[in-house]
């Protein structure tokens, strides 16, 4: 349901501005983001560390941002038992790019201290289609 017309509720860069000392520096792009229970969005910084939990409502609303230990986080997601945990997965460093220190990559986070009363939604059921008739058959894992 369309409630207007589209606008910026966040802007990177904008608000990158604003933080001193700044929490990244370089090229930084917004990862796959996931949306909790009170309508909070959680989005991972590719090339930045860090995942923002922002609020919608407010312009550059940021409530919080959270550290891990890995350059390139791409996307979040909420699980465990009572959706409380924040999953954040991060991409692998490539065979020309520096490794910087302690930084880890190609690996998943759980992020299990959100307090607050921070609980996702369980996910939308998905059923892959069959190929369609006469089609050739790929050779993946993902068609039976």
């Amino acid at each position: 349901m369309v409630t207007g017309p589209p606008h910026v509720v966040f802007d990177l860069y904008d608000w990158h501005q604003t933080q001193s000392p700044p929490i990244f520096s370089g090229h930084v792009t917004l990862g796959r983001m996931t949306i909790d229970q009170r309508k909070l969005l959680w989005v991972p910084l590719n090339g930045g560390s860090h995942v923002l939990e922002i609020n919608p409502n407010i312009h550059n609303g940021v409530v919080r941002f959270i550290q891990l230990n890995a350059l390139k986080l791409n996307a979040c997601v909420f699980g465990g038992h009572f959706l409380d945990i924040l999953y954040v997965s991060s991409e692998p460093h490539g065979f020309n790019e520096a490794r910087p220190g302690l930084y880890q990559g190609a690996q998943i986070f759980a992020v299990s201290t959100l307090g607050n009363g921070v609980k996702g939604y369980l996910p939308s059921r998905f059923d892959m289609p069959p190929p369609p008739r006469g089609t050739p058959k790929p050779q993946n894992r993902y068609w039976w």
